[in-house]
């Protein structure tokens, strides 16, 4: 598909600067390659806990299929579970264990589910059907530290009202991180993500940019935003796609 699309694929290679004077990715071990127009595709990496207890064995994350198979090799000793984070990916977890019969707690840091990428009704339903299938929410929940086992394990969560939320395991969907660093050494304009407009163009007029790692025009958020969904990664994937080809 990607020969007769014309589309040359260099995979193992990683990408060390962009020279915008020149026009030039520029890859490891000196290569370059010219562009007319180039898209920055970087994507993101999960954020990782960075409170007392954050590194016990017991927490997982859940990015790649890698992450996947450790989850699941988990599950057959796992009754109870705490997500924290109440967007795409807790309440993904959150309904895939409570179908699988795990009492499952989720702890989100606001009022309602998904607040900054979804409306207060939206938010709404998702709490319904969760709550009607057994999972526990617990909002306006700021979790303190995580609690050990004694033996280097995550038993649960204290919170910071006192309570505790005892666990076999511990799922985090806090979100991510974006791989800007690309972006920052070529000085284009970054504020959490490579700043973008409606059209996917940077303040550079020859790079467009797509995905979680974009900060872009929301008429949602009244502003910037930057939005962690496979939908929205894959709408500004069209539109820099067009952008890129110039047919948009």
């Amino acid at each position: 598909w990607y020969e007769k699309n014309n589309i040359v694929r260099l995979t193992g290679r990683r990408v060390t600067a962009v020279d915008r004077q020149r026009h030039r990715v520029i890859l490891q071990g000196g290569e370059q390659i010219p562009y007319s127009r180039l898209g920055l595709a970087t994507g993101a990496r999960v954020r990782r806990l960075s409170l007392p207890g954050g590194k016990l064995d017991g927490i997982l994350y859940l990015r790649d299929f890698a992450d996947v198979e450790k989850l699941k090799s988990q599950l057959r000793h796992t009754h109870s579970v705490v997500v924290i984070g109440g967007g795409f990916i807790g309440l993904e977890v959150a309904s895939s264990l409570c179908k699988m019969g795990k009492k499952v707690t989720v702890l989100e840091t606001f009022q309602r589910l998904m607040p900054r990428a979804v409306s207060s009704v939206i938010s709404g339903w998702f709490g319904r059907r969760h709550t009607e299938r057994g999972v526990n929410l617990i909002f306006n929940a700021r979790v303190e530290m995580i609690l050990n086992d004694g033996r280097g394990r995550a038993a649960g969560v204290l919170l910071s009202n006192g309570q505790k939320i005892a666990a076999d395991l511990i799922v985090a969907g806090i979100g991510v991180t974006p791989a800007v660093e690309l972006a920052k050494a070529a000085d284009l304009t970054c504020s959490d993500g490579i700043v973008v407009d409606s059209l996917t163009r940077t303040s550079d007029p020859f790079i467009f940019a797509a995905g979680d790692v974009t900060n872009h025009p929301s008429v949602f958020s009244g502003g910037q935003l930057r939005l962690e969904s496979v939908q929205n990664a894959t709408d500004q994937a069209k539109v820099a796609g067009q952008m890129l080809a110039g047919i948009a």
